[in-house]
């Protein structure tokens, strides 16, 4: 059984994880408000998610979001992410701030399918959460143990991403190599192709010629049966009459 074709597509989830970080911005943030949590910037929670929802409408009519749609998505990740990690500082690393933390960089290992970014978004978003770790106010939670988690889930993410990394790379070079050698072999075939064309071709010739050279001694004998046959006429039997004939039948 073989998946629609649309859910096949990068795109597709994409704009799926697009739609749902717009409900999530916001909607962690009412409940982590309703329930007396750390205090909220809504206004900048609206505004992060009128961005992710304007990327998302847009990708369905713009050439050039839905061409771009993967960096695009991966820098909106990044922001949030970074956006969090001020917040998770701001709010002393309560147990809502850890939470959305955890869930943003989660997130933001989506940015696996470009390396590059995502190896330079999560050394900045480690760096940047212990340098905050220590330089701000004293966290209710022990720093050494917020230190040990945030190191953990950097190089668990970067472990994991990174064994995807090299299983794709792997892969696009078997697909590059599979390429190349049916290139390759379809240029033989083209090749062989030719070649055999013109061998047919030679053969055509020689059974032309070789026809022409064996017709022409075949003629030869049977104008002078022709010949013989008339200078002999009724003196003829009819045997010998009919030893001409076939020999008159078999050159023509």
């Amino acid at each position: 059984m073989s998946w629609p074709a649309f859910i096949q597509s990068e795109v597709f989830w994409l704009r799926l994880l697009l739609l749902l970080g717009a409900v999530g911005i916001t909607g962690f943030g009412l409940l982590a408000e309703s329930n007396g949590g750390s205090p909220e910037v809504m206004l900048q929670r609206y505004i992060l998610t009128g961005i992710w929802l304007t990327v998302f409408f847009f990708s369905h009519i713009s050439n050039f979001l839905k061409n771009n749609l993967v960096s695009i998505t991966c820098w909106l990740m990044f922001f949030v992410h970074a956006w969090s990690v001020y917040w998770t500082d701001h709010n002393n690393y309560s147990i809502e701030s850890i939470v959305g933390y955890i869930i943003t960089f989660t997130g933001l290992n989506l940015t696996y399918l470009r390396p590059r970014l995502y190896y330079s978004f999560l050394t900045l978003s480690l760096i940047a959460t212990i340098v905050l770790l220590y330089t701000g106010p004293e966290p209710e939670t022990n720093p050494g143990l917020l230190t040990f988690m945030f190191c953990l889930l950097w190089f668990a993410f970067t472990i994991i991403s990174s064994v995807i990394i090299v299983s794709k790379k792997k892969l696009m070079d078997m697909n590059e190599n599979l390429e190349t050698l049916v290139n390759e072999r379809s240029a033989q075939a083209e090749v062989r192709a030719r070649q055999l064309a013109l061998k047919n071709q030679e053969l055509e010739q020689f059974a032309f010629i070789a026809s022409h050279d064996l017709k022409t001694p075949l003629r030869s004998i049977g104008s002078f049966a022709q010949l013989a046959q008339r200078k002999l006429g009724k003196d003829l039997s009819p045997e010998v009459q009919e030893y001409f004939a076939f020999i008159h039948d078999a050159v023509h």
